[in-house]
């Protein structure tokens, strides 16, 4: 799509199937800075995590007002002048976090209809890969999808594993869980290992989600499908600031100063759990689960639920884009002012986060 000013140059998206989580995408945006600040301003990347790892920033030469989140940078960007908007560096790309694809290509709603009957015996789970000592008492973390993974750089995951069994957790080769009540269901270890990682998901009431290779990981995507409101924790690994704000797709600012930024972007407060990682060892998160799970206060865990079903279809990947009907809706003038549809699929979303990119760069039209 094509903006005012810088001779009228187009803007550039780039969406690749990664995080900037190693020294080889570095040099992309080294790459990308040495070309000039012209080229650089117009270049949205979306990846599948946003958040840059600190000494990766330092080395791409990235400016220490730039944001590595396109909710942040957006309002960033819009607080400029229009001379500063036209005639200066960002300081780095648009970085926008997009949905991992995990298999599913559209959630269900399970509030309404034959899914509501659905029974979640799990109140909380912990879905990760577990390694056990030779003696059976000690337990290491080693990823789901990578055993060969250092789990030394995310301290949180220890922290976690402690403050859950000490909680009441049963922990096995493939996670931890917690039953709704114990004494109707409390499946072995061996029932559980079992279990594929949609079957624990939709059986569950919570997902813990602590950080991954990078601060975010790709099951809470599959939470947001089935069903599970994912508790976030924020910061949790080494190679962020301590209690780092996980740049989720499509997750809004806490305080936003723009009234359009939602319009883009999601309340996550709406159907999910942030905690942060420096308060992890409390327990108290964990008390909140089980008090929204409750009879007393499941209004609450009912409304979340109710959010998180409107939420996944933002982070779908229909097979057919016919589910997106008002895209054609869509209104657009010459000076880019539009109405923000509401996100159908993830498409849509990452499409009003680009017209928003737009807008801002909009106030260089003659």
């Amino acid at each position: 799509s094509h903006i005012g000013g810088m001779a009228g140059e187009p803007l550039i998206v780039i969406v690749e199937d990664y995080a900037l989580d190693t020294p080889f995408y570095v040099h992309h945006l080294q790459a990308l800075k040495s070309a000039g600040w012209t080229l650089e301003n117009r270049v949205i990347l979306g990846v599948t995590m946003s958040n840059m790892i600190t000494s990766f920033a330092r080395e791409a030469m990235l400016s220490t007002s730039w944001r590595d989140n396109a909710q942040d940078e957006l309002e960033r960007r819009a607080r400029f002048d229009k001379h500063l908007v036209c005639n200066s560096s960002f300081g780095g790309p648009l970085m926008v976090t997009v949905p991992r694809w995990v298999g599913i290509s559209s959630g269900v709603n399970w509030i309404e209809g034959e899914a509501a009957a659905h029974t979640r015996r799990i109140l909380a789970l912990y879905d990760v890969g577990l390694k056990f000592s030779t003696n059976g008492t000690k337990v290491e973390h080693t990823g789901t999808w990578h055993a060969d993974r250092d789990d030394s750089k995310q301290w949180a995951r220890p922290i976690i594993r402690q403050t859950i069994i000490r909680k009441g957790f049963t922990c096995c080769a493939t996670g931890c869980f917690l039953p709704v009540d114990a004494s109707k269901f409390s499946p072995s270890c061996s029932h559980f290992d079992a279990l594929s990682v949609y079957e624990k998901a939709s059986s569950s009431v919570f997902c813990i989600e602590p950080p991954g290779d990078v601060l975010g990981r790709s099951h809470f995507y599959v939470a947001v499908h089935c069903g599970c409101v994912p508790v976030l924790i924020d910061g949790g690994h080494t190679g962020y600031p301590f209690d780092a704000r996980v740049a989720w797709a499509w997750r809004a600012p806490d305080r936003p100063s723009r009234a359009d930024i939602h319009a883009s972007f999601l309340d996550y407060t709406r159907f999910t759990l942030p905690v942060r990682a420096s308060t992890l060892a409390s327990g108290t998160w964990v008390d909140l689960m089980v008090r929204l799970a409750s009879e007393t206060d499941d209004k609450r865990l009912h409304e979340m639920q109710k959010a998180l079903v409107d939420a996944a279809q933002w982070f779908s990947h229909p097979r057919s884009r016919s589910v997106c009907p008002s895209d054609t809706a869509r209104r657009y003038d010459r000076v880019l002012r539009h109405a923000y549809q509401s996100a159908c699929d993830a498409y849509t979303a990452f499409t009003n986060v680009v017209l928003h990119a737009m807008e801002v760069m909009g106030s260089c039209a003659p």
